[in-house]
């Protein structure tokens, strides 16, 4: 079955630019990322709640003396609370590792074609506006 026909013939010939930006590759790609900046922001979303939990038990449990271990051997002592900000400092390097990583998923590569952009004049920024991208991928 042969669409395309239908509407050359209604509109013309400009029609057929309708698909301009948006190959098969460009939106295999472009909802591939759109996926995965919802769910690292998700991600985001959890290390804050974890991060405000563990700085809140940090407080709530700062006087409580616990033994430090290193080597899986008891070591000097130290306070529950220092634990807990030790646990969030990890935390805190994944969180800006996330944040480096969204940063170079959050590039529209809707436009970049299969190979090396089009010969249709696609605005690119304004796509990854439209999308709430940050920015254009500059490389297919």
């Amino acid at each position: 079955m042969q669409l395309e026909p239908l509407p050359i013939a209604r509109a013309g010939l400009d029609v057929t630019r309708m698909h301009s930006g948006r190959s098969r590759q460009n939106i295999l790609a472009t909802t591939r990322r759109e996926m995965m900046r919802g769910r690292a922001l998700a991600f985001m979303a959890a290390l804050n709640a974890a991060h405000a939990d563990l700085l809140e038990q940090a407080v709530r449990r700062r006087d409580a003396i616990i033994p430090a271990y290193t080597n899986s051997m008891r070591a000097q002592p130290t306070n529950f609370g220092h634990l807990m900000l030790a646990d969030d400092a990890a935390l805190a390097r994944d969180g800006e590792r996330l944040r480096q990583g969204y940063a170079r998923l959050d590039q529209s590569p809707l436009g970049a074609a299969a190979l090396g952009t089009s010969s249709f004049p696609v605005d690119r920024p304004r796509l990854a506006d439209l999308l709430g991208f940050a920015a254009v991928a500059e490389n297919s």
